[in-house]
């Protein structure tokens, strides 16, 4: 089960009944959310992806595989903390 997905079809099908007055948009949250509900049901949750060397980790900005201990990506320029 992936409790976030089936929680924001949730959160969608709410919003498809609220905006149901504004015509098109709502009908396409209305049929998109459940969608999403019963998803989140029978699909499970991705694992995290990690890098195969322990000394690395991912820039949160570009996802290049970078050194834990730098402050910038190099490729990107994006600080990491």
């Amino acid at each position: 089960m992936w409790p976030t997905l089936a929680v924001c079809g949730v959160i969608i099908t709410f919003a498809g009944v609220l905006f149901l007055i504004f015509g098109p948009l709502g009908i396409m949250l209305l049929i998109a959310g459940p969608i999403m509900i019963v998803a989140g049901m029978l699909l499970k949750e991705p694992n995290p992806s990690e890098p195969d060397d322990p000394a690395k980790k991912f820039c949160g900005y570009c996802n290049a595989e970078i050194d834990r201990d730098v402050s910038e990506c190099p490729e990107c320029r994006f600080p990491c903390d």
